[in-house]
């Protein structure tokens, strides 16, 4: 469920990845410029210029541009657009309103990384839980049992 707004940036220019990545990296095309979002239970990004108004995804990292001297450039990564994962380049008024938004990225790095960590847990207990009925129904025959082993194969 939406919790609501969690601020406004104005006048952010977002930049679109102009093509593949090169030796400096990936070059980028300003789209458009207006007013950004961070809204929702995940950080949703919502981007309204004139009368667009454009879901980004929700936010998932994002990292200083090193070619910005004034410190006011971050390329963010998110995902939930139906495309999987988007890059954008957003250009914020100054270094401080940047700054700001990075907040939201690290929370939301960190919320990421707990419900991996989660999952992790939960995989962990599935897979003793696992072990040890394959142990019990097999127990005349003296399985061999290799835990934490990831089978591949066609």
């Amino acid at each position: 469920a939406d919790v609501g707004l969690f601020a406004v940036f104005d006048d952010v220019a977002v930049s679109l990845p102009a093509g593949p990545a090169g030796q400096d990296g990936t070059s980028f095309v300003t789209w458009s410029t207006g007013k950004l979002k961070v809204t929702g239970t995940r950080s949703d990004l919502l981007f309204e210029t004139g009368n667009l108004s454009k879901e980004l995804g929700w936010l998932t990292r994002a990292s200083a541009v090193v070619e910005d001297a004034q410190g006011r450039s971050l390329d963010v990564k998110t995902e939930g657009t139906g495309i999987g994962s988007t890059l954008y380049r957003l250009t914020f008024t100054s270094a401080i309103e940047a700054q700001r938004f990075s907040a939201y990225a690290e929370m939301a790095e960190e919320e990421d990384l707990q419900e991996w960590q989660d999952r992790d847990r939960e995989r962990a207990t599935e897979a003793d839980k696992l072990a040890a009925a394959l142990r019990t129904a097999l127990a005349d025959r003296v399985p061999l049992i290799f835990e934490g082993t990831q089978l591949y194969g066609q």
